[in-house]
């Protein structure tokens, strides 16, 4: 029987392995980045390695990462009786790192990799796959499976040599996508959300879903009830900064947008319901605000953050967005119009003084009330979800809806509709 991450938890919780760095970082990261029923062999440790070395501090220490981690890795495994896995694993003293500062560079190693690597190992035969350059000396890499899945593979300026070819040095940086465009409920995703940010979830399932994919099909994750199950983890000891256990993916930004801008790489705004949300909710805004009916200020300030948002990480330059937002801060720039029965009236030049000072003290009273409602708009909280502009969740990529029918849509063919651009490889035959 195959050991478990678990039973190498508790294996690395014992005493003489409390006050070990290493020990504390191998710990961390099989924690929070993998289930305690998964099975532990040769893939999860050279994961460990890779994901280490791509830190400049184990990169300084690596002989003393490789000497503690032979010792604890290898007394494990000894006493599981499966030591032959270990033959397997590139230790760090065997990764030699190489940095391409060039991004034209970086792309033409990454070409040759999946041309003649991906193709020949996995069998990809009628796959298709485009890279494209993030920003930030980041790639992603976008594969169209023959059977029409497809998965998306990070990577970075950072390579290691192995058998004379240069390859990403993370190799497990995935998002996996079915058939109809959703995010795989069984496969395991991770992915970088920032530089040295990782996290590793699984969507749409409850609490407690098998991350080895032996677990029932979960809640869909564009649905009200998708949750994603996971953690995110940060720097070169993996240290825990956010659980995500049974948390509505939409609710968590820092996830959430990233997963939406590689979407973008695949999807065209035309038939993203996250771009259509944020598009109909700010026009339905500037309709009621050019009309003069009351609109909550709150709802107001909270739908301009949350297409800000949008446009500065997902949707960048994006020109629709960049109008709507224009006149949505310029009209809620204007003063608020009252009737001539609400505005204080003058004081009357010829009458006494008495009469003048009893006015004025009216007039900078009715002054005083106006500022205490317009202070009092702009901290009224949002609607209910009852009423009819009660601004939902952040929309995701499986509640795509037809503006015309406000029904589900339940084809494949509708929401894969590739970019304007020129890859073309994404046609539907």
């Amino acid at each position: 029987m195959m050991a478990t991450v678990g039973d190498f938890l508790k294996f690395l919780n014992a005493p003489q392995f409390q006050l070990s760095p290493i020990g504390l970082t191998l710990r961390n990261y099989f924690q929070f980045l993998y289930h305690t029923d998964e099975d532990l062999n040769a893939d999860e440790i050279q994961s460990f390695f890779d994901h280490a070395m791509s830190y400049p501090h184990w990169q300084q220490h690596k002989r003393d990462l490789q000497e503690e981690c032979e010792s604890m890795i290898g007394e494990f495994f000894a006493s599981t009786g499966e030591s032959g896995l270990l033959e397997r694993v590139d230790w760090p003293e065997k990764i030699q790192v190489v940095t391409v500062e060039r991004p034209t560079v970086a792309l033409e190693i990454l070409y040759n990799f999946w041309t003649f690597r991906f193709k020949k190992e996995n069998g990809c035969v009628g796959g298709q796959f485009r890279i494209f350059e993030t920003g930030d000396s980041r790639f992603a890499t976008v594969i169209l499976h023959a059977d029409r899945r497809v998965t998306i593979h990070q990577s970075n300026e950072q390579f290691l040599i192995r058998n004379g070819n240069l390859e990403p040095l993370q190799r497990d940086l995935v998002l996996h996508f079915t058939a109809d465009l959703d995010l795989d409920p069984v496969q395991p995703q991770k992915l970088e959300l920032a530089p040295y940010v990782l996290s590793r979830f699984v969507c749409g399932g409850a609490k407690g879903t098998d991350l080895d994919g032996g677990g029932a099909k979960g809640t869909d994750l564009g649905s009200h009830e998708g949750t994603v199950d996971g953690h995110i983890v940060r720097g070169y000891v993996f240290q825990n900064v956010q659980n995500l256990l049974g948390q509505k993916i939409e609710f968590q930004p820092r996830l959430f947008l990233v997963i939406k801008r590689l979407e973008s790489l695949f999807v065209r705004k035309e038939s993203n319901p996250f771009y259509n949300q944020l598009v109909d909710h700010l026009e339905r805004l500037l309709h009621w605000i050019r009309l003069g009916e009351p609109v909550n200020a709150a709802e107001v300030h909270e739908a301009y953050l949350r297409a800000q948002t949008a446009l500065e990480e997902v949707f960048r330059g994006d020109k629709m967005l960049t109008l709507l937002l224009r006149d949505l801060e310029h009209l809620s720039a204007r003063p608020e119009r009252r009737s001539p029965a609400e505005v204080p009236k003058a004081p009357t030049r010829g009458a006494p003084p008495a009469r003048r000072a009893e006015e004025r003290t009216r007039v900078e009273a009715g002054r005083w009330k106006i500022k205490e409602q317009i202070a009092l708009d702009s901290t009224r909280s949002l609607p209910t979800a009852g009423s009819s502009r009660a601004a939902g969740p952040i929309a995701s990529s499986r509640t795509a809806t037809s503006a015309s029918t406000g029904k589900k849509s339940t084809s494949s063919e509708s929401k894969w509709i590739p970019k304007k651009t020129k890859f073309s490889w994404m046609e539907n035959p």
